[in-house]
């Protein structure tokens, strides 16, 4: 029935996906451009940014502070001090991740240069979540040491 009106079917088709692949295109070149026409895009939010290997960081409850120095993280808190030697302290695309490891166990600590509003309302510009052992995370806040 195609080929009466001057075309065959697969030639329909053709002319129907090149005007889409045409129009995604115009729309792929409307969404790269720049508001504020200069041609630089504004920075991204979580753009990797340097944080330090050594580091403290403040949990709330129960208070707890632990410190990540060299090859030692030390937590103390409450009911006692640890010691831990450190097994991994690496950057990664959104901040640093830190392992570190004793005879009672592992705590783990990821950090991110966030601004993070502590106890009483002080602010921090670190946000951390730290993992001790099999518990539950636990959020605080820190800075460079």
């Amino acid at each position: 029935m195609m080929a009466a009106i001057g075309g065959s079917a697969t030639e329909a088709m053709m002319h129907k996906g090149k005007a889409w692949l045409a129009s995604g295109c115009l729309v792929l070149a409307a969404c790269s451009s720049t508001a504020d026409g200069e041609g630089v895009p504004p920075p991204v939010a979580d753009a990797p940014q340097f944080l330090p290997a050594a580091f403290v960081v403040h949990l709330a409850s129960p208070p707890r502070t632990l410190r990540v120095d060299g090859d030692t993280l030390v937590l103390t808190g409450p009911d006692a001090s640890r010691r831990l030697r450190v097994e991994r302290n690496e950057a990664l695309f959104d901040g640093r991740v830190v392992t570190a490891r004793d005879a009672a166990g592992s705590v783990e600590v990821r950090v991110t240069q966030r601004l993070c509003l502590g106890e009483g309302g002080a602010q921090s510009p670190y946000t951390a979540r730290v993992s001790i052992g099999d518990a539950a995370p636990l959020m605080g806040c820190g800075g460079p040491r």
